[in-house]
């Protein structure tokens, strides 16, 4: 019945009505599709300056790895070429760690006290120091000294980053901005550990190399956060997206006082 026109006058006024009822349900259904296609688009869209701090972060943290990796890569050349003991290694990489993990919880701390842009370009000049001094410096007291420091500033540009883009982008993409921003990790790792195997393979070229090189690329980046870099977005990126952000540092809890807050550790 429903498959062909009716004849009847009756039944061609019920038929009309009745596709009637049928197709508004499937308009209201378009209208709903284009409106959330329309919010997907604009979710999806990104501002030049949110690009522009995308690229930079994302390509300062892969020059971080130039100035952390040094260490492993040539950890068997120091052994072979009597630089450092086996035990001497070991201990040079535990003191890293430890100090690492040291400076992990007072990174809220030191944000808060030096600011975001402030920090990271400290954390670059620190850590390229630190590479140049122990690519260069005769002493094993001095190299083992530099490298435990360089732990507390390689600490610090993760947390230091993810504040920044925090700033920068809303929650509604945040998830899919930092998902594509952590593969940076596994470029730098890989990027620093091909420097290294190059340099330690080319003849007119030290392990010395493979540290002092990378302390140039951070001074580079020193240069470029201390002067390009900006820590705030001049709109919030929040704004019309149902939530609200202030652009102006927000206080932070150090670990120490979290941990006496009421009832933390009963």
């Amino acid at each position: 019945f429903w498959g062909k026109r009716p004849s009847s006058t009756l039944n061609v006024q019920y038929w009309n009505r009745n596709s009637r009822r049928q197709s508004e349900p499937d308009l209201q259904e378009l209208q709903y599709d284009m409106t959330a296609g329309s919010k997907d688009k604009a979710a999806a869209s990104f501002s030049r300056g949110q690009i522009g701090i995308f690229v930079l972060t994302y390509a300062a943290y892969v020059g971080v790895y130039f100035t952390r990796k040094p260490f492993s890569i040539t950890k068997s050349t120091l052994k072979n070429e009597d630089v450092h003991t086996e035990s001497e290694l070991g201990a040079i990489d535990t003191a890293f760690l430890v100090t690492y993990a040291i400076a992990q919880f007072s990174a809220g701390s030191i944000e808060g006290i030096l600011g975001t842009k402030a920090g990271l370009t400290t954390c670059f000049l620190a850590t390229g120091v630190c590479a140049a001094i122990f690519g260069s410096s005769d002493s094993k007291e001095v190299r083992s000294l530099t490298w435990m420091i360089n732990g507390l500033f390689q600490a610090l540009f993760f947390p230091l980053i993810m504040t920044t883009l925090n700033r920068w982008f809303p929650a509604s993409s945040r998830g899919r901005v930092l998902g594509m921003w952590t593969t940076c990790q596994q470029t730098g790792g890989f990027a620093a550990s091909a420097f290294g195997a190059y340099v330690l393979g080319h003849a007119d070229l030290t392990w010395q190399h493979v540290f002092l090189w990378p302390a140039y690329l951070a001074f580079v980046l020193a240069f470029i956060c201390g002067t390009v870099f900006q820590a705030y977005p001049s709109v919030d990126p929040n704004e019309g997206s149902g939530s609200s952000s202030a652009q102006k540092p927000k206080s932070t809890l150090s670990f120490f006082q979290v941990i006496f807050l009421k009832n933390c550790l009963s």
